[in-house]
């Protein structure tokens, strides 16, 4: 419940007291009551006005109706839910961080690291490259009240995973209660079917560490040297890939391999209002099937943003958990009939 609920409440109270004081008037009646009431409904306002210009807020909790269970299927940290064809979710674990970010306006008590893992099995939409899960907007604490998103400094964000793909990542939540954490998800597989699954996270119980299945992939990707041709739209070509040794002090992340990716794009035809921009460390796929991540270090050039006829050399890196081949996923908008293009790139390093 946030400052504004404070100063509807007090909007409340006052056209109450009004309401009250006119029927009291008319019958001659005194007046102490109402006026008590428009006092207070000032005070509230008034109230939450100087708490919310100095960045407070109030009672950010507030209390959630779960679903009920029915035959929701229920799983603590370790146990996967499996949808066959579509995708296995794990929260691997749950616990207590002192961490407080210096850009949030408030300083909750209690904020939980979620960690979880969930991979692709064959979740596949024309508009998108793949399945994405967020655990931070659908979980309640102990006492059943909200738990709220909180900014935490997390090294791995959740991804849009391709099919045969897994992807690691970390919410961070604030609670008003310790203790086990609920989460519903619901999520919707590729012809539409709604799924649901309860997850209790217990902050008490064990990391649990949950293996990347390796699931076979049939594609056709390009390689280095070949070149990506849209009709009317583009032509992208990875010229080299090269291993590089640097690495970012002030990064969080701790890749085993970081490669530099050089390439070139031509925009043939494209004509959305911004220009033609491609970037290629948006969805990487390491050798054990593992989401990778772009890296920050320096390279010698940037994507720019191309209108029709212009021609950009670009440079980007990514960063791999393992080494060995991996694979690039591009999916980009079509100006020529409002849909997507898709194409997938295999990187050999070995």
């Amino acid at each position: 419940m946030q400052v504004t609920i404070l100063i509807l409440s007090g909007i409340v109270l006052f056209a109450v007291s009004i309401l009250a004081f006119i029927i009291l008037f008319t019958k001659q009646q005194k007046v102490i009551v109402p006026a008590i009431g428009i006092i207070l409904g000032i005070a509230a306002i008034a109230g939450a006005w100087v708490l919310g210009s100095r960045g407070m807020q109030i009672a950010p909790f507030t209390p959630s109706k779960k679903p009920a269970a029915g035959d929701i299927p229920t799983y603590t940290v370790g146990e996967t839910w499996t949808v066959e064809g579509q995708w296995m979710l794990t929260i691997v674990d749950i616990k207590e961080t002192e961490y407080r970010s210096e850009f949030e306006d408030w300083d909750p008590d209690i904020v939980y690291e979620v960690d979880y893992q969930y991979t692709n099995l064959g979740y596949e939409r024309d508009n998108s490259n793949g399945i994405y899960f967020y655990l931070d907007y659908s979980g309640t604490d102990a006492k059943g009240m909200e738990t709220k998103y909180y900014s935490g400094n997390t090294a791995y964000f959740p991804k849009t995973t391709p099919v045969g793909a897994t992807c690691y990542a970390q919410n961070f939540i604030a609670v008003s209660e310790r203790g086990p954490v609920t989460f519903d998800v619901l999520e919707y597989g590729s012809d539409g079917t709604a799924y649901r699954a309860r997850f209790i996270a217990d902050p008490d119980s064990p990391r649990s560490e949950v293996d990347i299945p390796k699931i076979e992939i049939n594609d056709e990707p390009l390689k280095v040297g070949e070149t990506w041709t849209v009709d009317g739209q583009w032509n992208l070509t990875i010229n080299a890939v090269t291993e590089t040794t640097e690495r970012n002090n002030y990064s969080e992340l701790n890749p085993e391999k970081v490669y530099i990716i050089d390439y070139t794009y031509e925009n043939i035809g494209y004509k959305d209002n911004y220009g033609l921009y491609l970037y290629l460390d948006g969805c990487i796929v390491d050798s054990t099937g593992l989401m990778g991540y772009s890296y920050p270090v320096g390279v010698d050039s940037y994507p720019a943003t191309l209108q029709p006829g212009e021609v950009c050399h670009a440079q980007t890196a990514v960063g791999l958990d393992h080494a060995g081949n991996f694979r690039i996923y591009m999916n980009e908008y079509d100006d020529s009939n409002d849909g997507t293009q898709k194409q997938v790139f295999l990187i050999e390093t070995e």
